[in-house]
């Protein structure tokens, strides 16, 4: 602890010597970020602790799932729909507290934050305050995540959490039945755009319209109808997002769903595959979709598929939350396997070229936007836990096993805060063509970040196209590198409890390791300088100077009289 402290004191006067004020107050507020003055650690194994869900009748959809989750690892959860008189629960979940005139204590409080920021009033000072002075926020809308970090509710005090499928609603069993009413179920009355619209929809097809029904009783209610319903969705505002709540329930119903598009629809590819989506208020689309769902024959296998793959997306996600907080082990079998992506690969990597994976966490938008736009061909939501350079080195091991269960020989790994050059598909073709057949190296680093005085160049292999891959005897840096199968079996390897963070973060790790590594020069890739560290909390800017040393050493080194060093 003492160790920590006068590292981190060090630190502190280092920023002090440089004038590098701005740089320091955003370490101190990253900090005070990460350690909020309510936060003690969790007392006793999670199986021994009480969990309540705390929501209006409306949200027992989600409630449901959260205790359905809890419950598998242990967990004594029940569902409230009413605040307890006494706090006797050791921690709690709360779905729209703004309803609530009360909430349990900041410290055994997390709040499911589920208010759509495109056209909602909720958020009123009260409520932020609410979000900000609780354990920690979950968020079901990736696209939400701007507006919150914009009102200081920011990572790492933010972890999305989305909607997914339930299958205990599935009922495989019942024969698929062709559906010809409608079901609507939602506040109408008082909400005169969709007032209008049921009204005119009504001339097509006979709607059902329940105000103020929920579960269970909505269920029997759609259980008993036969054939049975379509149910429809008409958004509340306009603009709207999607309401993937009343959506996953639906559909985990095995129903078919018509409902309007929303801007943020694209969030979920699952979810879309099981809806009818048409245009916002476009009266003949929905007539048309409602007309098509209603001789929809449901194949209740690729439902259910569906289904289960939308509740192994919820289990990710929340046990990744449950590892961020403490409450369960990183080396717990139980843990879910990483969830299926989000996002689309926008590269195709041939049979004969390593596969590319690009690390990101959804909770730090400008980099996951970043990501986006990188050409991978999978985006691999990173694991969290505190400290962070823990949750780093966690998502590192696991994507090394996850490789190697794949059976992959070689893999590339892309952070999400770089920037690639725009001969970037011509040198990894290059790169792999000379490196494919040799066995004489484990890592190749797209970028060497830091590298000190002893570093050393055996060789250099002067490629045709001009570029050099160094053979060197050390590496720091993560940002954009191949991995041979020893260095993924080693990486797999790595342990939470064999040091701290100046000497067992995932890259000292692996240079500590004897990796035979070669260096891409010039590099491969760079740090974009407009993102920022999701470790430290400063700008990547600040690397600047780091990475500049680092390329003047090595351009000493690489200097025309090395030239016999090929």
């Amino acid at each position: 602890m003492m160790r920590r402290f006068f590292r981190r004191a060090s630190n502190a006067l280092a920023y002090i010597r440089r004038g590098e004020w701005k740089e320091l107050s955003a370490r101190l507020r990253f900090m005070l970020r990460r350690t909020p003055a309510q936060r003690k650690p969790p007392e006793g194994p999670l199986d021994r602790m009480s969990w309540a869900i705390v929501t209006p009748p409306h949200g027992t959809y989600i409630a449901t799932l959260i205790a359905r989750r809890l419950q598998a690892w242990g967990v004594k959860a029940e569902i409230l729909h009413s605040m307890p008189g006494r706090f006797h629960h050791d921690y709690y979940i709360v779905l729209a507290p703004q309803v609530f005139s009360r909430l349990p204590p900041g410290e055994r409080l997390y709040i499911y934050q589920l208010e759509q920021t495109l056209a909602s009033d909720w958020f009123s000072k009260k409520y932020l305050h609410q979000l900000e002075n609780c354990r920690a926020v979950l968020e079901y809308k990736q696209g939400n995540l701007p507006f919150l970090a914009g009102q200081g509710i920011a990572y790492p005090h933010v972890y999305h959490l989305p909607m997914g499928g339930n299958p205990d609603l599935f009922s495989a069993e019942n024969p698929p039945r062709t559906a010809r009413g409608a079901l609507f179920y939602g506040a109408w009355k008082a909400n005169t755009r969709r007032r209008e619209l049921l009204s005119a929809l009504e001339n097509v097809l006979p709607i059902t319209r329940h105000d103020q029904l929920f579960a269970p009783a909505l269920y029997d209610d759609i259980r008993r109808a036969s054939p049975l319903p379509v149910v429809l969705n008409l958004h509340h505002y306009d603009p709207a997002q999607l309401e993937t709540p009343r959506l996953w329930e639906a559909v985990s119903l095995g129903v078919p769903v018509v409902s309007e598009d929303s801007p943020d629809g694209h969030e979920d590819p699952l979810l879309r595959q099981a809806l009818h989506c048409v245009p916002a208020g476009d009266r003949q689309a929905l007539a048309q979709a409602l007309l098509a769902a209603a001789h929809q024959v449901v194949d209740p296998a690729s439902r259910q598929s569906l289904i289960a793959a939308g509740w192994q997306r919820f289990s990710f996600y929340f046990d990744r939350f449950l590892l961020a907080e403490g409450f369960v082990s990183s080396e717990d079998p139980r843990l879910s396997p990483q969830a299926p992506d989000t996002l689309p690969a926008l590269a195709d990597a041939p049979e004969n070229i390593p596969p590319r994976w690009c690390l990101t966490l959804p909770e730090t938008d400008a980099r996951y936007r970043s990501a986006c736009r990188l050409p991978v061909s999978r985006h691999y939501v990173g694991l969290r836990k505190r400290p962070g350079w823990q949750g780093c080195a966690l998502s590192y091991r696991q994507i090394a096993r996850d490789a190697l269960a794949q059976g992959l020989q070689a893999l590339w790994v892309f952070e999400d805060d770089i920037s690639l050059p725009a001969d970037f598909e011509a040198r990894i073709a290059e790169i792999w063509q000379h490196l494919a057949e040799r066995d004489d190296w484990d890592i190749c680093v797209g970028h060497l970040t830091l590298v000190d005085a002893a570093l050393d160049i055996a060789a250099i292999d002067r490629l045709p196209s001009g570029n050099n891959l160094l053979h060197v005897n050390q590496f720091l840096g993560m940002a954009a590198n191949l991995y041979h199968r020893r260095a993924l079996e080693i990486m797999a390897g790595w342990r939470p409890d064999t040091g701290d963070e100046y000497d067992n973060t995932i890259d000292q790790y692996m240079k500590a390791q004897g990796l035979r590594t070669v260096a891409a020069w010039p590099y491969l890739a760079q740090h974009d300088d407009e993102q920022q560290s999701t470790l430290w909390g400063f700008n990547n800017a600040h690397y600047r100077s780091t990475i500049e040393a680092t390329r003047q050493r090595l351009d000493e080194l690489c200097r025309p009289d090395q030239a016999a060093r090929n």
